[in-house]
């Protein structure tokens, strides 16, 4: 089965309990990024959306860098098409870096006009991944860098390899142009589950 078709499933009538949403790896560490449902109020008539309240939480499984939430995730209530050309009726934004310890946030608050219950809604979660500090990484001269990023570059002695990548589907290659592509936080062709359903 192509990766793309498997959904998590999302429950927002479930409170209390951490929800996958994301699974995906940046800077060869693999993670995850779980939403939690703490409270639903329901319309009323001076207020006519429904309010979410929300926490996040993102568990780094395996690997030696630290991914945290560069900002607070945001909530959208606008439908879209997902990078495989797949539609979406509600998505997440969340922001990540790497060598970060903001692994959970505060409780957050999300409106909606419509119930995020209904069954068979589909939710993309859009993951943005900063580059590594400017004083640790900078892309554009790497033997000035502190650190080097693994999908990008490799060390030879004094000599640095950069690294590209061609997908074996011509209809990816045609989707991204490599050459002006600045890869952040990983290759380009890397397999993510970034797809939910609501139950």
């Amino acid at each position: 089965m192509a990766h793309h078709l498997l959904k998590f499933n999302l429950q927002p009538k479930v409170i209390g309990e951490w929800q996958p949403i994301v699974a995906s790896q940046a800077f060869d560490t693999f993670y995850g990024v779980f939403v939690k449902f703490v409270k639903h109020e329901l319309p009323t008539e001076d207020f006519k959306l429904h309010t979410y309240y929300c926490m996040y939480k993102i568990q780094n499984f395996k690997g030696a860098i630290s991914m945290g939430f560069h900002s607070e995730p945001d909530f959208r209530t606008t439908p879209g098409f997902g990078e495989d050309g797949e539609p979406y009726d509600f998505s997440f934004r969340i922001k990540l870096s790497p060598f970060n310890r903001d692994w959970e946030t505060k409780i957050i608050k999300h409106h909606s006009e419509n119930d995020l219950s209904i069954p068979n809604k589909i939710f993309e979660s859009l993951v943005d991944i900063k580059n590594p500090p400017s004083f640790m990484y900078n892309s554009n001269e790497p033997d000035q860098s502190l650190y080097l990023h693994p999908d990008q570059y490799k060390r030879d002695g004094d000599s640095y390899l950069k690294i590209e990548y061609k997908s074996t589907s011509e209809e990816c290659n045609n989707n991204l142009n490599i050459e002006n592509e600045d890869l952040v936080g990983r290759h380009p062709f890397i397999c993510d589950m970034t797809r939910s359903i609501t139950r």
